[in-house]
């Protein structure tokens, strides 16, 4: 009789309640040292920098978090930008080599010396 019960309540519940119901959690995106900021939030640092810099609002600890933060991001990108241009290089020439971490670090401080970056500012 108990079986039968459980047979009337699975029919009686349509399967399409159980599809709202996420399998898996989704996180949001989490930005740390070692990941680009997306657009966006590139966009509200520019934004809250900028009205920081034209209202003279933030203290000397909001500023050294704006400054550190852009750098940052411009030495990931540049890592970014040298690895990719590694790889065209590669893939132009046909050479079959691998890109190397040296040859990305190079890459990586002309972009870096040609973006303005001063030498005390590179990471070794």
């Amino acid at each position: 009789m108990k079986i039968y019960r459980w047979i009337l309540v699975g029919a009686a519940v349509p399967s399409g309640v159980f599809s709202f119901i996420p399998t898996t959690p989704v996180a949001p995106p989490k930005t740390s040292l070692f990941s680009v900021m997306s657009d966006m939030d590139i966009m509200c640092l520019s934004n809250a920098a900028d009205l920081c810099s034209y209202y003279d609002e933030c203290d000397i600890e909001e500023r050294e978090a704006f400054l550190n933060r852009f750098e940052e991001q411009t030495e990931l990108m540049a890592e970014r930008m040298a690895t990719m241009q590694s790889l065209v290089r590669h893939l132009k020439t046909g050479d079959h080599l691998h890109v190397e971490d040296e040859e990305v670090a190079k890459l990586k401080q002309k972009i870096l010396l040609s973006a303005g970056w001063f030498e005390e500012h590179l990471s070794p």
